[in-house]
């Protein structure tokens, strides 16, 4: 193998002047050629009929070297001479049609293979790199490619001509542009004659040389550099991936350092990205699981949008999707569900569910399946606990909650403390920098397996007692979310719903039940019970102190109404919302939607949320307002239409035809975009918005009736009133949680928390988060019932704000409850 460290330093010669020295005779015959051309007229001239040209093509082969370098010089000083003149059409139009008959004649010196040498094509290509954007039109770039490799067959090519060929494939290509494959081809040619392709100088390449020291780093830069322009690996790639990466800890560990060392920037990408997705690959063959975590969080760093730009690299994203697919283990199958609900990006996350789908595919399993049994358990224990020594003492890993995990640390007197003793960073700061990303990476797990879990309801699965009691019930990451969520357990002769506690599972009442292996479970749902059945699961949670991972017991039901019974293939449920469109899209990205913002262009698309395993797709219809637009162009807002179903061909499905569970869970995700991305949920806009355009739609929203979320609201704010220190000054109403203050009464509504003063309805704007109030570390201590409703947060932080009112300092807020001529009431 040629020396890297030779080629890679051959490689910084790209920047310097390059010059192309051309024999007089050769410059004579070609200026002979162009004035016969343009006498012709320069239409495509036909070769054959230009003695000019004739004498070029039939000069004996060692001189026709020396004639291509001619007309390339030519060509660069005709584009001069056009610059010099201008950018007038007149001098323009006469470059490219001389630049044309001369490309022709090039052309036809290339097609046979000449008696280049080494150093004289090298320095050919250089120039030409050089020239970049004056030749990307003009020089037959492949036949000069078709040169190298004539040159190279049968010897082994030089350091100087293998720079210059690649340093020429990456100045001619065009993003894109078939230009792409020419690197891919450069490399292969190279490749096959002992040379192969090395890396661009760039900031991260400067970086990274320092560290090929070793041989084994040599050959993996070099390795790595074969990846270009192939968009995804061969098995002969991964089979010499995985003999250079495997057992080679420190290696791999280095290769991953060189990739998180690069900040991707769409604007200025780094020429050498090819590589680095190279080197994804081979970190995804190398078995080292370990680099799961890390793989995934470089994943979503590259799907990271930049504002007006877009994500900051995909095809890096792309390579670490892949990476993780190639590992295959347990800790990679956790980082691709992780990403599923991380990533913003509709193909990427489909690239992932592919990926999900070929890993269980190779195993003969379904994807559900997949995800259960590749869950790592973190060496947790059945209590989610893990310790790990560190000097005389040790950090102890405690999943303390359903997204939450604690890092606490026990000294060598045995006493557990929450902050790290003095002795353990000067004892061990290398494994407390471990023990902190290992915390971080069961926390990111849970928060992801939760979101998993939540969408077993879209596919109703159903698992054998004894499986789901290895793979939910007594699986170390997953028992402190199954044992805060009620289960379903069905059997031939009986159906009942239990909740797991304190190593059994407890009915409604808290009795004991002994589901048999004979048992099918499933995770229940309120649809499937009485409303008597579901309010005592409500009192029973309330009762043990639990909250759920996500809302379970008080989940919304959204059963089929009779307008929609007659509208029959569409709903108007949630029709004529005005809702802001980038808070909208967050969400559809956070639920599985696919859908892209629009903008004053033509961008029209349709929220959409595809569900294959159940052969059909739900669509809410929007449309942009052009009233406010960003500075892209992008519209701020976007009113919003019906809700339809379609089944495997596109058309429509009836309503009355869909399950009525998927109805229902469909249904909640569009409530959930108006619920949370209305502008009538905005304190800021009682003026209704750009021109008071909105104020009719804004004051409906902002105190109207009550959508189903805020209805779930009401009732929840219901049983925790009683156990508040302010439930004497609070009452609930139809549409409004009633707060009186020392000072004024206060209505608030359910829904979007928007609040009016009596007695005249007067209008209070509080934002929430502006400054700290009285009453807000009483909400942080409440129980609540489920995690992930912000406005009911919201809605008890400003009634214990408000039942406190003569305390308030913000003088904002103090203005409008105290205008000049109010009085007490």
């Amino acid at each position: 193998m040629m020396d890297i460290i030779a080629k890679l330093k051959g490689a910084l010669r790209g920047g310097a002047s390059v010059e192309l020295t051309v024999e007089r005779w050769a410059l004579d015959m070609v200026a002979a050629f162009e004035r016969e051309a343009v006498a012709t007229g320069l239409r495509s001239p036909n070769l054959d009929q230009l003695p000019t040209a004739q004498a070029v093509v039939q000069r004996k082969r060692a001189d026709r070297p020396e004639l291509v370098s001619a007309i390339i010089l030519r060509l660069k000083e005709m584009h001069d001479e056009s610059l010099s003149g201008g950018s007038s059409t007149h001098f323009y139009a006469g470059f490219w049609e001389r630049g044309q008959a001369l490309k022709a004649l090039m052309n036809a010196l290339l097609r046979a293979n000449l008696p280049y040498s080494e150093d004289r094509l090298a320095a050919l290509l250089d120039f030409c790199a050089a020239n970049a954007a004056t030749f990307r039109h003009m020089v037959p770039y492949g036949l000069l490619i078709r040169q190298v490799e004539y040159v190279a067959a049968g010897t082994s090519v030089r350091s100087a001509l293998a720079d210059a060929a690649t340093r020429f494939a990456h100045a001619m290509r065009s993003p894109g542009g078939s230009g792409e494959k020419m690197v891919a081809v450069v490399e292969r040619v190279l490749a096959g004659h002992g040379a192969g392709a090395v890396p661009l100088p760039s900031p991260w390449f400067d970086r990274a040389r320092a560290d090929f020291g070793g041989e084994n780093a040599q050959r993996m830069i070099a390795h790595a550099l074969t990846a270009a322009g192939k968009a995804k690996p061969s098995q002969a790639f991964l089979k010499s991936s995985r003999a250079l990466m495997v057992n080679q800890g420190e290696l791999v560990v280095q290769a991953m350092a060189w990739l998180e060392a690069y900040l991707p920037d769409p604007q200025n990408a780094d020429p050498n990205e090819d590589t680095m997705r190279g080197l994804l690959w081979m970190l995804g063959s190398s078995g080292a699981e370990a680099m799961a975590p890390r793989l995934g969080q470089y994943c979503e760093l590259c799907f990271t949008k930049i504002p007006n730009v877009g994500a900051r690299s995909v095809k890096l994203g792309n390579g670490a999707i892949q990476a993780l697919a190639i590992m295959e283990g347990p800790h990679a199958v956790a980082e691709l569900t992780r990403l599923k609900t991380r990533v913003r990006y509709p193909l990427a996350v489909r690239k992932i569910e592919a990926a999900l789908l070929e890993l269980a595919s190779q195993l003969n399993v379904s994807a559900e399946e997949l995800e259960e049994i590749a869950l790592p358990t973190y060496d947790l224990s059945l209590g989610g606990e893990r310790r790990l020594p560190i000097g005389e003492g040790a950090a102890i890993i405690r999943v303390a909650g359903t997204r939450e995990v604690a890092l606490s640390f026990v000294r060598s007197d045995g006493r557990e403390v929450s902050a790290v003793p003095q002795a353990f960073k000067d004892a061990a700061p290398d494994v407390l920098v471990a023990v902190r990303k290992l915390r971080k990476e069961i926390e990111n797990a849970l928060v992801g397996q939760a979101a998993r879990i939540e969408r077993l309801y879209l596919s109703e699965r159903t698992l054998p007692f004894d499986r789901w009691r290895e793979r939910y019930l007594e699986h170390p990451l997953l028992a402190a979310v199954t044992r805060r969520l009620i289960w379903k357990f069905e059997t031939p002769v009986e159906t009942f719903a239990g909740l797991p506690r304190t190593g059994a599972i407890e009915d409604v009442d808290g009795k004991p039940l002994a589901p048999g292996p004979d048992a099918a479970v499933s995770l229940w749902h309120p649809l499937m019970a009485g409303a008597e059945h579901v309010l005592g699961w409500r009192r029973r949670l309330a009762a043990v102190g639990l909250t759920q991972p996500f809302k379970q017991a008080h989940r919304e039901i959204y059963l089929l109404t009779d307008a929609e019974r007659q509208t029959e293939i569409y709903s108007n449920r949630f029709a004529a919302h005005i809702l802001r469109q980038h808070q909208f899209k967050a969400l559809c990205d956070q639920r599985g939607w696919r859908y892209s913002l629009m903008g004053a262009w033509d961008s029209h698309n349709t929220p959409t949320r595809t569900l294959p395993g159940r052969g059909l797709a739900v669509e809410y219809w929007v449309n942009g307002v052009d009233a406010e637009t960003a500075g892209s162009g992008v519209y701020t807002l976007i009113a919003t239409d019906q809700v339809r179903f379609t089944g495997p061909n596109g058309g429509p499905i009836a309503l009355a035809n869909v399950p009525p569970l998927l109805f229902s869970e469909l249904m909640r995700d569009v409530d959930l975009f108006v619920g949370v991305a209305s502008v009538g949920n905005d304190p800021d806009w009682v003026d209704g918005g750009p021109g008071g355009r909105f104020q009719g739609y804004w004051a409906a929203y902002a105190f109207g009736d009550l959508n189903q979320s805020a209805k779930t609201r009401a009732e929840v704010l219901a049983t925790l009133l009683p156990s508040l220190v302010i439930a004497e000054r609070c009452q609930l109403s139809d549409r409004f949680l009633i707060v009186r203050g020392k000072l004024r009464t206060y209505k608030i509504h359910l829904g979007s928390a928007n609040i009016q003063m009596e007695p005249d309805d007067q209008y209070l704007c509080i934002v929430p988060g502006r400054s700290s109030q009285p009453g807000e570390k009483s909400v942080d201590s409440l129980v609540l019932p489920f995690e992930g409703d912000g406005a009911l947060s919201i809605i008890l932080s400003k009634a214990f704000m408000l039942a406190a009112d003569d305390r308030i300092t913000d003088p904002t807020i103090l203005r409008q409850i105290r205008p000049t001529q109010s009085s007490r009431l």
